[in-house]
Order: C-alpha cells, then structure tokens, then sequence
C-alpha cells in the first residue's frame, strides 16, 4: 500500500518578517498577506506581486 498526496505545492513565496495578515479572495485564486516590517504581497494565479515594500 502506498500513501498518494492530497495536496501539492503549486507555488512558495516568503515575507520578510512574520505573517500578521492573510485573506483569500472568495474565487479562491488570490491571496493577500502582510508581514510584520509591513510588506504586503499579493499572489494571484500564482504569480506574485509586491503591494508594499517592507518598511521596517
């Protein structure tokens, strides 16, 4: 007998600094978080865009 995954990695982004903030869109493709330094990313499609640069 063998395990099959349920889930699988479709993208990976990173933050500057620890997560303070997510929401998913209600279509379920796109994802906003924000980070402690105030970055905010958003990933839509898999395709990562930068809202805001981390401040620090």
């Amino acid at each position: 007998m063998t395990l099959k995954s349920i889930l699988e990695l479709s993208a990976k982004e990173t933050l500057s600094d620890y997560v303070t903030a997510i929401a998913w869109s209600p279509m379920g493709n796109t994802l906003a978080a924000a980070s402690g330094s105030g970055e905010v990313r958003l990933l839509k499609n898999f395709v990562s865009l930068s809202l805001c640069q981390p401040t620090g």
